[in-house]
């Protein structure tokens, strides 16, 4: 499929094509690689899934699955996920996702340690890295990416913070 973007004026006026990567996926949110792993898409589901996408198929099981505490609401769940730069090394991966109830709402960025297989076992802990009081039901938004000098980027909403992940 292709498109071109409008009400863009012509000079800059751009084609796009889409591809098609998997089917079965519920609300998706977000993707990421894993670094120097193009093998692997990791895709976030807004109810708290992630899914992975090995060569191209989409696996049975998923990557990680806190449903539990991840409500599907409009504008809750899943909103990003990020892997360290070492990765294939310390097996760390970040997670952002607002949780809660309508009433007692909040931000969650945490990091969590993939098994020795690079995938999720169940004695996989979570560590909060921080907890922010979200007291609107709306334009709650959130993006994960690593910048060039190893810093942890979130984008939350209407603002956006910088982290730096400690190596530990």
């Amino acid at each position: 499929a292709a498109a071109t973007l409008a009400g863009v004026p012509g000079a800059f006026a751009q084609t796009i094509s889409t591809q098609l990567v998997a089917r079965g996926l519920t609300k998706p949110t977000t993707m990421a690689f894993a670094p120097g792993d193009p093998t692997r898409l990791y895709v976030a589901e807004q109810r708290g899934i992630v899914k992975l996408i090995k060569n191209g198929v989409l696996q049975v099981s998923a990557f990680l699955d806190i449903n539990s505490v991840v409500p599907e609401e409009t504008y809750s769940g899943m909103l990003g996920i990020a892997f360290h730069p070492n990765y294939a090394q310390n097996r760390k991966y970040y997670v952002y996702f607002v949780a809660g109830t309508t009433s007692n709402r909040f931000d969650v960025l945490a990091e969590r340690t993939a098994g020795s297989s690079l995938r999720p076992t169940t004695s996989d802990t979570q560590r909060t890295l921080f907890r922010l009081s979200d007291p609107y039901d709306n334009h709650n938004a959130g993006t994960l990416g690593f910048d060039s000098e190893g810093y942890l980027l979130l984008g939350i909403g209407d603002t956006a913070c910088r982290y730096l992940v400690p190596e530990f």
